[in-house]
């Protein structure tokens, strides 16, 4: 039977009170009340004692039995009980306590039978539940299988040799930890640990299918040289946050937050996997140092009392490689890297950062902040800019907008990558100042042209009209100024050295480089509407 050693790591504690006793004793039931909805409630005869009693099993997985004078429960969670069935009765054992039921209706016999498995662990079953398809995994003491239900459902196995966990005594707290830790969490964000099997020699955890890891998916972008957008990486992130939210409510802390932790479910959901390494929070305990080099909190590599905000710097990591392509901390080799890390040595000037939109370095360095008590709560990480960028995912890789939303300047369309020119990449400044200077929604231009267009008839109105167009056109790759001749149609076109096509000098001064100019009192109106909007300064020339 599968048992913990008894000097068992205090980071594998369980919520249970009472779960040191039950491990040193042979406790069956607890006296008390258990408030929560019942699964299913029935009478059960108890054919060791042959007595008949009610019982109930609850969505928290506490096995209630009403007796006469007082109630009972055992929670099946926390005490990993064992669970064995015939088509007439099953077994529940706890240690070298047994307890054998029997119902007299057999359908409520099996519906018994299908709800404790989802709580117990099940002995001799799994080949009959279960058929193996490939094996898609192969670790130092693990395998992992894609199988199959008698419904044609895929589900993921891993398995354990019971030699391996016997001789191994980390390996089974860290097997046990998962399983008392995982199986009661149930959120959209945070992968389900549905069953657990046994047999004589191997011990089996049914999770819910995910087709691959996040950082397969962030391979593949580089080795086509492509990156996921800012709204995709906002959604992965918004995801994750999500799931951690939830179980540092139920005070688990993961410590092993990383990409190839995060896994890609289907098209448009990712979920946390792992659990091998999480650990319940006891205040100022002061945990072991766990972790993957690059991804760890600094104050764990400094021998702080550390917390649940541990897996925020690990999540901002993860959105850091995923940002910028590139590690956090970089080295040649492990120790390197821990160095790095251990220094907390971060650089938020290098090219790449400076190249992300400000709502993302914000958000990063946030995140990375090396004081844990001013690094945010995976809540107050929702709420931040970065995360609330709107996106919808049909596909993994490849967005789908809910609104057609890219910023613009009158009739061109301007990405944020154009906007946030390194200065390596920028012409000047003032191109760099006037760019940003000319950036509205397209909301916003298209209530400016409507405005224009009701306002201008006729010939007028098509004059205004190319006087946009020409004012606008190319702006992104250099600036001119075009004089319009009414009467004979000559144009003379001014470069930003301030001398003309045409040889002339027609340099002005530095103040106005700022400024577009045109030469119509026509466009008197379109100047004021652009500098409502803010957009270009346009002046006559007298």
């Amino acid at each position: 039977m599968l048992q913990q050693s008894q000097n068992i790591d205090y980071l594998y504690i369980p919520t249970s009170k009472n779960l040191q006793s039950l491990l040193k004793t042979t406790t069956f039931w607890t006296a008390g009340n258990v408030q929560s909805a019942y699964l299913i409630k029935s009478q059960l005869v108890n054919l060791t004692k042959s007595q008949n009693y009610e019982y109930a099993l609850t969505k928290d997985g506490s096995l209630v039995k009403f007796g006469h004078q007082k109630t009972k429960y055992c929670n099946l969670f926390n005490g990993l009980y064992i669970l064995s069935y015939t088509d007439k009765s099953f077994l529940l054992t706890s240690y070298d306590r047994v307890k054998e039921y029997h119902c007299t209706d057999q359908k409520q016999l099996k519906n018994w039978i299908e709800l404790l498995i989802r709580f117990c662990v099940t002995r001799g079953q799994i080949q009959t539940r279960f058929r193996f398809l490939s094996q898609i995994n192969n670790g130092n003491y693990s395998k992992g299988y894609l199988i199959e239900d008698n419904k044609q459902r895929q589900f993921v196995c891993k398995t354990f040799q019971k030699t391996d966990l016997v001789k191994v005594t980390k390996l089974r707290d860290s097997v046990i930890g998962e399983m008392l830790l995982l199986r009661p969490i149930d959120h959209p964000n945070v992968i389900k640990l549905l069953e657990i099997h046994e047999d004589n020699k191997q011990i089996y955890l049914i999770y819910e299918y995910a087709k691959g890891e996040l950082f397969q998916e962030f391979q593949k972008k580089k080795a086509e040289k492509s990156q996921f957008s800012e709204q995709q990486i906002s959604n992965f992130m918004k995801q994750i946050f999500e799931g951690l939210k939830h179980i540092h409510s139920l005070n688990i802390m993961h410590r092993d937050i990383k990409l190839e932790n995060i896994l890609v479910k289907d098209s448009s959901t990712i979920v946390i996997a792992d659990f091998g390494l999480a650990a319940k929070k006891i205040p100022k305990f002061e945990y072991k140092k766990y972790g993957t080099p690059g991804y760890i909190a600094p104050e764990v590599l400094n021998l702080k009392v550390y917390n649940e905000k541990i897996d925020i710097f690990s999540a901002g990591v993860v959105a850091y490689i995923l940002l910028t392509q590139q590690p956090l901390f970089s080295g040649n080799t492990i120790s390197a890297i821990l160095n790095q890390n251990t220094a907390g040595r971060i650089d938020f000037n290098n090219s790449k950062f400076v190249c992300l939109s400000k709502d993302a370095q914000s958000f990063l360095k946030r995140v990375l902040c090396l004081e844990e008590n001013q690094r945010p709560s995976a809540a107050d990480c929702l709420d931040s800019l970065f995360l609330q960028l709107q996106t919808v995912n049909n596909e993994l890789g490849t967005p789908q907008k809910q609104k057609e939303v890219r910023l613009s300047y009158l009739g061109s369309s301007v990405l944020p990558e154009q906007i946030n020119l390194s200065k390596a990449k920028r012409r000047s400044m003032r191109q760099y100042i006037l760019l940003k200077q000319a950036i509205i929604t397209e909301k916003q231009k298209t209530q400016m042209m409507q405005q224009i267009v009701e306002q201008q008839q006729g010939e007028e109105e098509e004059q205004e009209n190319l006087i946009v167009q020409e004012t606008v056109k190319n702006i992104a790759g250099s600036f001119y100024t075009e004089t319009k001749n009414g009467q004979n149609g000559e144009q003379q076109i001014e470069s930003d050295s301030g001398e003309s096509m045409n040889g002339e000098d027609s340099s002005e001064s530095d103040d106005d480089d700022a400024n577009l100019f045109l030469e119509d009192d026509s466009c008197h109106n379109l100047s004021s509407k652009l500098s409502q909007l803010g957009g270009f300064e346009i002046k006559m020339k007298r």
